[in-house]
């Protein structure tokens, strides 16, 4: 059975990934990717992807934007940069049907009394 497509990160901004995306998740996969490109600085993408343990294809679709990244290999490139890649929270903010203002909120800035931040 054919696997169902879905838009790739890249396609929901004008320009990848220097251009805001007004979806939520590919907002937050553009900004993953900024902060995974600041976090690599001068080191060749065979040498981050080594130190992960991820295959170099797979670090270079996720810069690209042609993919969207999974826990697994955030974590491991977070281990290996020593950095935090993950963007946070994304709130969208104006008319559903116009322009968005997108505002971040990092983990310790969600509101507490939340179902899902209760284990079991």
């Amino acid at each position: 059975m054919a696997k169902t497509g879905r838009t790739k990160p890249n396609e929901l901004t004008s320009s990848w990934p220097d251009a805001p995306s007004t979806d939520p998740a590919g907002e937050m996969a553009r900004r993953f990717t900024l902060k995974l490109q600041a976090a690599m600085g001068d080191r060749g993408v065979r040498d981050v992807a080594r130190d992960a343990g991820i295959n170099h294809s797979t670090l270079i679709s996720l810069l690209a934007g042609k993919t969207w990244p999974d826990f697994l290999t955030m974590a491991r490139l977070e281990t290996a940069l020593h950095a935090q890649l993950w963007p946070g929270a994304v709130e969208l903010h104006g008319d559903p049907n116009g322009e968005h203002d997108l505002d971040f909120r990092l983990p310790d800035d969600l509101p507490k009394n939340r179902s899902s931040d209760t284990p079991g």
